[in-house]
């Protein structure tokens, strides 16, 4: 009798460690989805954008995709003004999932504000305005 406890007790071991090392590996199997699709968030946003605008000067995804840098002003023309160009910058702004709040503050700073970092939900845009040089934002995950 005490045998076949000491079977059904192995058994029950058994089952819960392999159990246990199932859940495991399927926790980091959806780690690693989630995180390779952070890493393609930017490209997709990238890609959307250049759908929506038919391609654009001031919006570049870098070649190994760890930025994505939005130029209002790509030539650099004092006081040059592209009303789709700000909209262009929203759009990511949105795609990327930022309050409303960050691209008040990226359209209302200026010069004498300096570089400005915001960081939310795991990406991280590095911004300055200029008169002549329009807003340059860079956009990272984190």
């Amino acid at each position: 009798m005490e045998e076949g406890f000491v079977l059904k007790k192995r058994r029950i071991y058994f089952f819960c460690a392999v159990l246990t090392l199932l859940v495991l590996f399927l926790s980091v199997l959806i780690f690693f989805m989630n995180f390779q699709d952070r890493e393609n968030e930017l490209e997709k946003v990238y890609d959307n954008i250049n759908q929506m605008y038919g391609g654009s000067i001031c919006i570049k995804l870098a070649e190994d995709k760890s930025y994505l840098r939005v130029d209002t002003n790509p030539n650099d023309e004092p006081e040059y003004y592209n009303e789709k160009n700000i909209c262009l910058l929203e759009d990511v702004c949105s795609m990327l999932g930022f309050p409303d709040t960050v691209f008040a503050e990226l359209t209302a700073s200026g010069a004498s504000d300096g570089r400005r970092v915001y960081k939310y939900n795991g990406v991280t845009v590095t911004w300055r305005s200029d008169i002549n040089f329009g807003i340059e934002a860079l956009f990272t995950m984190d």
